[in-house]
């Protein structure tokens, strides 16, 4: 018989196993690199909707506002305005818990609290109210 007398390297005894290689060679591409590690960074989008459901509103504020309870979060103010279709966006946010905020003349100030999760887009779109806070 085939291989008695010596010994059989794992590459051998491996090759031999009908469907054991690609499991072994998963596993070991799987060691090679490491898991990525979180970035600690989210980022955020949306769309601001006035009368309209169907088209933006150019021009309204945006601002996220970072817990004041954490000391990692408490000196982040992040404003952006909505461009000429009503969309607004935050490249670069750091995760955790925020106070996020619409305005724009005539409408109701949006205000809700949110959580924006480590390396996950957000996507946040809002139809203000006519009237006044």
């Amino acid at each position: 018989m085939e291989g008695q007398g010596r010994k059989m390297s794992i590459t051998e005894t491996v090759c031999r196993k009908p469907g054991t290689l690609p499991i072994l060679v998963l596993v070991f591409a799987g060691l090679a690199y490491p898991a990525s590690a979180q970035s600690g960074r989210s980022w955020m989008s949306g769309i601001v909707l006035g009368d309209s459901d169907s088209h933006g509103l150019p021009g309204a504020i945006v601002e996220l506002d970072g817990d004041q309870a954490n000391p990692r979060l408490a000196s982040v103010r992040l404003v952006a305005e909505t461009d000429g279709i009503g969309s607004f966006k935050f490249a670069v946010v750091p995760y955790g818990y925020y106070s996020f905020q619409v305005s724009f003349e005539g409408f109701a100030t949006y205000r809700i609290e949110i959580y924006l999760p480590s390396d996950t887009p957000s996507v946040i779109n809002v139809k203000l109210r006519r009237g006044a806070d």
